[in-house]
């Protein structure tokens, strides 16, 4: 961690979009959001997390004992963001806004 391992990545699929022309969109969880940001991504978007589980035919032991990294993964904060770029140049906010709002 903090060695720009996935910035680095970030940044060659950026390059690749711009070089294909197309406008980068991802969705990200908010530990990531920080290192789309300092790609040139903007936050455009929240996408509040689901917390029912839309399981057909559970078991009954699942629904009286739920895992332990179930719980875990129900007390986290999986608010997810729609990160966009502009073709191009990173975004700025109030001045770029993504076509589809």
């Amino acid at each position: 961690r903090k060695h720009g391992a996935g910035r680095m990545l970030i940044r060659w699929g950026i390059d690749k979009a711009d070089e294909l022309g197309i406008e980068t969109v991802i969705s990200s969880l908010p530990s990531a959001r920080g290192a789309y940001e300092k790609c040139g991504l903007g936050a455009i978007e929240i996408i509040p997390p689901d917390p029912s589980l839309n399981v057909e035919n559970p078991s009954e032991r699942w629904k009286e004992n739920p895992s332990g990294r179930w719980k875990e993964l129900q007390a986290d904060d999986l608010t997810g963001w729609l990160m966009w770029r502009p073709i191009g140049h990173d975004y700025v906010e109030g001045v770029d806004k993504a076509p589809w709002l």
